[in-house]
Parts: structure tokens; sequence; C-alpha cells
């Protein structure tokens, strides 16, 4: 069944929120659109994603212009709406997905202000709220999430009680599958002492409203003097752990309890990468099957580059088991596609992440041998993007 925006916005709205949501609940579907942000041109551009090859070629929609300096981008598990929030203009922009061609519309009344420099964005499984998390400034360490409604007609609105303060600096969020809880990855304003970590918030099934669950917040293993924490994170699809990519430390990864929303830090954690070495751990991307993970690192040693591991996961444990290392250039976020054919990679493109590697920036995408995780490089990749011009600020989402 196809969706389109047209007249009928409310008919298209129900039958939208209806397929989302039962995508969202362990169903996997091929990949259909690709679409990056470009911070200095403020577009979005979008690509049609081969389904059966992973080769990614532009929609022919000239890229749809955005608020300035849109950064991270997400859309929701359907494939319907696509979501980008705008570092400078400090606002969200919201967008219809045409499912035939994946040119984008603007949804009534959009952007929507934030009034805080925004950090990352992502879509409830239900397709029904919207989330964004935000920073104020280097003298005022003042974050929050702010929380968005879906309308009849695609416009957005605050939920009650929104914005929901959190305990420092916000840089990544993500909701389990389940859609009832939520966490925000922190770090400090200042390096000493250094303290990262992890709110954590139920979701109010009626009107999406968060409440700290307890315990919440939750101290995140690191180092004296490394106060990165981590810009990503993701949560397996089983809804049981959450994993976030420490940025000094490797790989953190939490036990959900399920009743609550509660974390308890598994056995071993964090794991440390190893190899390259002495990485900065920047990006993590979860299969939607749920037996591997990717982790995308960058070096700097004799010369730097950038390589995207491949980790098995145990599903009873939660503990991650390292496979493989590969090259993908300046790899700053790496999405899995919503089947687990296909992994990709967005780098820099004027080089700033990708200073000294030697390797070509651009969209990387590489696909997926379900039989050990490895990942190959899919001919014709990478492909030339005007894509972000700051590190880790890259925007990736891969739909049905």
């Amino acid at each position: 069944m196809q969706c389109f925006h047209n007249r009928l916005m409310l008919r298209v709205f129900v039958v939208c929120s209806v397929l989302s949501a039962f995508i969202a609940v362990g169903q996997t579907s091929p990949p259909k659109f690709l679409y990056s942000t470009d911070l200095k041109g403020n577009k979005v551009h979008g690509y049609l994603v081969n389904a059966t090859t992973g080769v990614i070629k532009p929609t022919g929609q000239t890229p749809a212009s955005t608020h300035t300096g849109p950064t991270r981008v997400a859309s929701d598990k359907g494939g319907y709406r696509l979501y980008v929030v705008n570092n400078n203009s400090k606002d969200l922009s919201a967008y219809f997905i045409n499912r035939s061609n994946g040119y984008l519309s603007s949804v009534p009344g959009s952007p929507s202000a934030i009034g805080q420099t925004p950090t990352d964005v992502f879509v409830h499984p239900s397709g029904k709220y919207v989330y964004v998390t935000t920073l104020n400034s280097t003298s005022n360490p003042a974050s929050f999430v702010y929380a968005f409604a879906v309308q009849s007609n695609g416009s957005l609105k605050p939920v009650p009680g929104s914005p929901f303060a959190t305990v420092n600096w916000a840089r990544a969020l993500t909701i389990d599958p389940q859609g009832k809880y939520l966490y925000v990855s922190n770090y400090p304003e200042t390096s000493t002492p250094t303290k990262n970590e992890v709110d954590a918030y139920s979701i109010n099934s009626t009107d999406g409203a968060l409440t700290p669950v307890p315990g919440s917040p939750y101290v995140e293993p690191n180092s004296a003097y490394c106060a990165n924490g981590a810009w990503d994170m993701a949560v397996h699809p089983s809804g049981n752990f959450l994993v976030l990519p420490n940025m000094c430390e490797g790989i953190v990864v939490y036990r959900i309890t399920r009743a609550t929303g509660t974390l308890t830090l598994v056995k071993g954690s964090p794991f440390p990468v190893p190899y390259p070495p002495n990485p900065v751990v920047e990006s993590v991307a979860m299969d939607p099957l749920g037996q591997y993970l990717w982790i995308s690192s960058q070096y700097c040693q004799s010369g730097c580059g950038q390589e995207t591991d491949t980790w098995k996961f145990n599903t009873t444990t939660g503990v991650p088991t390292y496979l493989e290392s590969g090259e993908s250039a300046c790899g700053l976020i790496t999405r899995a596609d919503p089947s687990g054919k296909f992994v990709y990679v967005i780098g820099d493109t004027q080089g700033y992440g990708c200073a000294g590697t030697g390797l070509t920036p651009g969209i990387w995408g590489m696909s997926v041998n379900r039989s050990n995780g490895a990942l190959k490089n899919i001919p014709g990749s990478p492909w030339a993007s005007p894509n972000s011009d700051m590190n880790l600020y890259d925007g990736l989402a891969v739909t049905p």
C-alpha cells in the first residue's frame, strides 16, 4: 500500500501511523530512500536505494531547503516523514516523503522553533512523537529534550511539559523499539571532573510526555580527563540492551529492565575497540536483525584513518565480540538499512575528518555478509556528496 501527501491529509496520517507502528515491532523492510544533510548549503539531499545492490542515486528532486545549519536527520519507521535539526537557526524542519519517488515537501508550520542548539533527533516507533536533544552554550550547561506531537496534518505541537531537563549537555538520544523508554547521552561542559551520564525516561503512551525512570541519570564508565562521552547511541531490536560508542572508552552496553526502563551495566563493559590503536569511537549502526553491530572509529598515528568494525552481539548476555575491521573513509555517522543487508557511512567532504587519511570522502555503502557480518564495498561507492563540513555533525537516514 502506498501513502502520498495529498488533500486527504487526515486519512494519510492515520494510515501512515498504523503502518509505521506495524513496521516498528520487529519487521524488517527493504531500503528505499537515503537522506543526508548539507550543513553549508542548507539542504537535505535525497537518494534512491537499489534494494538488491545497495547502490544509491539522486532522486531527481532539487535538494529540499532546510533552515540554517542542518545536521542530524531521522525518519519515522515507515518512511513517510523526515525530520532535520538545524544547528544555526535552532529549529526543526519536517517533511512528507513521497513514497513513489522520495521527493520531500514541507509539512505545515515547518520549521518548528526550539530556541536552543539542537544536537540530535529521533522519532517514536509509532510515528506520533518527535524528540530533539539540545544544549545551550559553553557558559550555560542547561540542556533539554524537546518533545513534539505529530498532528493530523503533519504539523508539530509541543507535548505537555516539554521541554524536559537533562542532567548535562545532551549529545544524542534513542528510543527502544517498543516505544516505552527514551535515553539521552550526556557529557559535561568542562573536562574536569569527567562524568558522562545517561538520562533515562519513560514515555507516556497517551501524550508523549517524559518522566525520569528510577535511578536516572546513570554514570557512564569513563577515564579521568576524558569527557567526550558518546555522540551516538542505539537500542538492540529486542529492547533489552542500550549501546553507546564512548569516544574514549569503547563500547558501553547497558541491560534495560523491560518493566521499568532502568539500566544495569553489562559485565565487562566498556569493551575496548582493539583496532585501530587508540581510536576515537564515533558511531554505532545496530543490525535490525539483532545479530551484529558496526562501530566507526577514527585514529591518528603516523597519519589518520577511519575504520568500520564488525561486532557479533550476544542477545542473551549483551556482550559484543569483535570480528573484523574494514576501511571506510571518514566514517562519522554509520547507519544500517532497514533490511540489514547494507551499511552506509557518511564522510566529511571538506576534509576536516579526512585530513591525512588519503581516503575518499562522501557516502560509502557496504553490503553485509549475513553469515559473519563482514562488510564489502558496494561497486561505485563512495558517492560524492555535498554533506556536512563539521566533525560528528553529519546527518544520515535510510528509510524503507
